[in-house]
């Protein structure tokens, strides 16, 4: 679980929440999230990331995994419904 300060958007739009414990869910536009994630993603790339890379960056992976997730609850439902 991600600490307090990286899950609270610095703007006051309504969170959404995480699906596993109703905590909010972490926001792409805070900026410690956004430096966490440049400096993890940095070493990979020449070029100098800037802020606008960190968000997408976020972004992206975050629509990696709900994709992922997604497949999942499908894969899990055809299997319970050929078990019927």
């Amino acid at each position: 679980m991600l600490p307090r300060e990286y899950v609270m958007a610095m703007d006051r739009k309504p969170q959404r929440q995480s699906s596993r414990n109703n905590a909010p869910a972490a926001s792409v536009e805070c900026g410690d999230f956004i430096d966490q994630t440049i400096a993890i993603w940095q070493p990979r790339t020449k070029r100098q990331l800037t802020r606008e890379d960190g968000r997408e960056i976020i972004e992206n992976m975050t629509g990696f995994f709900r994709i992922l997730q997604e497949w999942d609850r499908v894969d899990r439902a055809k299997k319970n419904a050929d078990k019927s």
